[in-house]
């Protein structure tokens, strides 16, 4: 033990050493602390895409985040855990150096650590003024000049970045631009995306159950690990309950119970599917029970469904629901419009 001034030696913590650094610096070009997010998650995707590191805060990726308003004194933000908390904390700055500056209060070069269970941000430590910092060049390492035939080397060997495969996704897969950018957004949604499609060539069905209901099971995309961390699901999983649906073999309904099942157990569709499909009722008379209970039940929808044809679709929702979903959805539906035909 003792002082700096009395210790014989200084250790020196090399716990990163060979761990090469990129930093990037913008311009302080950003107003809205939305495009701040958006700008973040966007070189997040392409950093990602690029097989640079895995993008998780705290872990390979690290923000922090200088505000100054009207020209005044420079305030940095740090122990920021994820890029929405960047957004919080910007906003709850911003908003902290506009009341101090109408009230005349002085700003002061500091530090602020943001407080992620008081959303606020603290003082740290007071920050000194560039020319304290006294920086020089390093002597030892020599400037590095890197040449055209350099870069345009690595220009040809570029992966397909974000954008890129947007386009791709729209225009192969006839997918939504909402959709497609979900997808992109990370690249490990979308490889699954793309495996899948290539186990069951559904490409609009497959993405609508990542986008709209497998999400539902997926953690925040800006924590450490897989995404699909916890979860016992595989491509081939959703590639084969999309085949399920679109064969009429299970309705969505039972589908979105299978899917729940898949993520705990890790077992195929199918054999999920073949287990209720015992217990199926597709016998016309029993559903027709169901219908006639729902017509009695249900009397004004089905004074609306004579006139609006979609609404029939109302009383279906109502017959899977009497019969657990256990009822032939197409003999169900047959028989509801045919009953509606001839009660006109």
């Amino acid at each position: 033990t003792g002082t700096r001034d009395t210790n014989f030696y200084t250790l020196i913590d090399y716990n990163r050493a060979g761990v090469a650094l990129i930093e990037i610096v913008t311009e302080p070009d950003f107003t809205d602390p939305k495009d701040v997010r958006i700008f973040l998650n966007k070189i997040s995707s392409i950093i990602e895409h690029l097989g640079v590191c895995d993008t998780k805060l705290e872990g390979s990726v690290r923000c922090d985040a200088n505000v100054s308003i009207e020209g005044k004194k420079k305030v940095e933000i740090k122990n920021v855990n994820s890029f929405k908390d960047v957004e919080k904390a910007l906003t709850y700055e911003i908003t902290r150096q506009k009341t101090m500056s109408v009230h005349d209060i002085e700003i002061k070069a500091e530090t602020r650590h943001w407080d992620d269970l008081r959303k606020i941000t603290k003082q740290a430590r007071t920050k000194e003024e560039e020319q304290d910092y006294r920086y020089f060049p390093e002597p030892d390492i020599p400037t590095i000049v890197l040449g055209n035939e350099f870069v345009s080397s690595l220009k040809a060997k570029m992966p397909e970045l974000p954008d890129e495969r947007k386009v791709r996704f729209v225009t192969d897969y006839k997918l939504s631009e909402h959709v497609a950018q979900v997808l992109i957004d990370n690249k490990e949604l979308s490889d699954f995306f793309e495996v899948s499609v290539k186990i069951y060539s559904s490409p609009k069905e497959i993405a609508n159950w990542i986008v709209t209901d497998l999400m539902g099971f997926i953690d925040d995309s800006e924590q450490k690990g897989s995404i699909f961390s916890g979860l016992k699901i595989e491509a081939k999983h959703i590639a084969d309950l999309a085949r399920l649906v679109d064969q009429n073999i299970i309705n969505r309904s039972t589908a979105k119970t299978i899917l729940r099942q898949i993520t705990k157990t890790g077992e195929m569709p199918s054999q999920l599917a073949a287990k209720i499909n015992a217990s199926k009722i597709d016998d016309a008379g029993v559903i027709a029970e169901a219908v006639e209970s729902i017509f009695i039940r249900e009397k004004s929808a089905v004074i609306d469904a004579k006139t609006n044809p979609n609404a029939a679709n109302f009383l279906l929702g109502k017959v899977m629901q009497l019969t657990k979903g256990k009822a032939d959805p197409k003999v169900a539906l047959n028989l509801i419009t045919t009953k509606l035909t001839e009660s006109n």
